[in-house]
């Protein structure tokens, strides 16, 4: 017989909760012409992606996705969202590194005369130092982005 631990009931029971939630959950009419700038973008990336020099729009910002600009406020919104996960993806390997290269300090610092804490402690750090690498790549995730949709 098949055994359900309460950590499967608890996500079962969150699970039906999120989605009797989310039935009852009023829909504004107009959320389908609508999308929202998750991050700023500039005038220029807008007269990147667009071609048209009409300034840049502010996180936060709805946009219409219906009428003339449509197609333009889609593109728009699709780059800010890029934007927006890899400012987050940033910030998340960042926060990592940080706490990596805290880590291999205190190794460094407890490891005494034990080469393998020493060594220990000198992979951790060179993992940090790599992980901050990628993570200055990840800032350049919307730049490829543009290059690979041709809006550069």
């Amino acid at each position: 017989m098949l055994k359900i631990s309460n950590l499967n009931k608890g996500i079962f029971a969150s699970l039906a909760l999120m989605l009797v939630v989310s039935l009852f959950a009023p829909i504004p009419a107009d959320a389908a012409s609508r999308c929202l700038v998750r991050a700023g973008v500039t005038g220029p990336e807008v007269q990147q992606i667009t071609g048209t020099n009409r300034g840049g729009e502010n996180a936060g910002t709805s946009l219409m996705l219906t009428g003339a600009q449509a197609g333009e406020n889609a593109l728009i919104c699709g780059f800010a969202l890029i934007k927006w996960i890899a400012n987050v993806i940033f910030a998340v390997l960042i926060a990592i590194a940080v706490l990596m290269i805290a880590y291999g300090a205190y190794l460094f610092v407890t490891a005494g005369s034990q080469p393998a804490n020493v060594e220990k402690a000198r992979k951790v750090m060179l993992w940090a130092i790599i992980g901050l690498i990628i993570a200055s790549i990840a800032k350049l995730i919307p730049n490829i982005a543009s290059t690979i949709l041709g809006f550069s």
